[in-house]
């Protein structure tokens, strides 16, 4: 089966739009303890975490103190859409997923070029279809990445 591919835009979102799209969002996702149908579902204890957890961040955020990187990570959980910084640059996932699979890897894949050579020396068997859906991705997102997770 291999790892996922997943399939990244490079975006221009500031560490203040990143922190006003969070705070927006995490209200919603506080949970009442009062709530029978929920507690019973998934259980008090997972309840008190999840709202410590959030309660956490919402207070990371007032204090100015939560890092980038961390911020991406919860912005990814809670806001809208996974995120991912490789050398300092944000990007965004887009909805391109899977379009072949390989066994761990921490490569970055920067172009198409690269990828078809990663492919080519990794044994990678990639459909047609998915060949073309690969080389549109990179018309349209010159500035992409590829990860595997």
């Amino acid at each position: 089966m291999g790892c996922h591919t997943w399939f990244y835009e490079k975006v221009n979102k500031s560490e203040e739009e990143l922190k006003k799209c969070l705070s927006n969002v995490l209200d919603d996702y506080i949970i009442s303890e009062n709530d029978t149908e929920i507690v019973e579902e998934i259980g008090l204890l997972y309840v008190k975490l999840a709202n410590i957890k959030i309660l956490r961040i919402i207070r990371l955020l007032n204090n100015n103190t939560i890092k980038y990187n961390n911020l991406i990570t919860h912005v990814s959980e809670y806001c809208d859409g996974l995120y991912l910084i490789k050398n300092k640059i944000l990007y965004k996932e887009i909805n391109f997923f899977d379009l072949f699979r390989t066994g761990y890897s921490d490569k970055i894949l920067l172009s198409l070029g690269e990828t078809l050579q990663f492919i080519k020396d990794s044994d990678i068997v990639i459909e047609d279809k998915n060949l073309i859906l690969l080389k549109q991705f990179w018309i349209k997102h010159p500035n992409g990445v590829i990860d595997f997770r």
